[in-house]
């Protein structure tokens, strides 16, 4: 989910694996020159769900492994959680939704969603992070132990 901390975590749980990271957020920065916050402020949030597939696809299509911080939509794709099961070791972030909420208001890259929508998002999403996570983590902790907890089961 947005503002979980994948990008934190992943870059730290890299950094520990010696790895490369990609995160889905830079990649459609770097492709398009606009974040997904600026897409989905436009009203193209098909487009960015169809940027976010692409990045991820070609990220798991590399034959080097990287640690990816994938955008949370790209489980609701069929072609990505099939890919993401072949080709993947899947860490699925959890965070309480009200201190999810909080996170997100705070960070000014990221859409604005209220509680309900969060809520919403969260009952589409969490039986299909259930079905390709192989580790489910509490991000509530402090990051070091999510990066040991992630590290030790990898």
């Amino acid at each position: 989910m947005m503002g979980i901390g994948k990008t934190t975590t992943s870059n730290a749980v890299a950094d520990r694996l010696g790895l490369p990271t990609r995160d889905s957020d830079r990649d459609i920065e770097r492709v398009i020159g606009r974040t997904g916050a600026e897409l989905g402020a436009a009203g193209r949030v098909d487009e960015l769900h169809r940027l976010e597939e692409a990045v991820l696809l070609g990220a798991l299509a590399l034959d080097d492994p990287h640690v990816i911080a994938a955008a949370g939509w790209v489980v609701e794709s069929s072609l990505c959680r099939e890919a993401l099961a072949r080709r993947a070791r899947v860490v699925y972030l959890t965070l309480p939704l009200g201190e999810l909420h909080d996170r997100i208001a705070t960070g000014t890259h990221r859409r604005t969603i209220t509680a309900d929508g969060l809520r919403t998002i969260d009952e589409r999403r969490s039986p299909l992070f259930d079905q390709v996570a192989d580790l489910q983590v509490d991000a509530a902790a402090p990051i070091d132990e999510v990066v040991a907890r992630i590290v030790e089961w990898w």
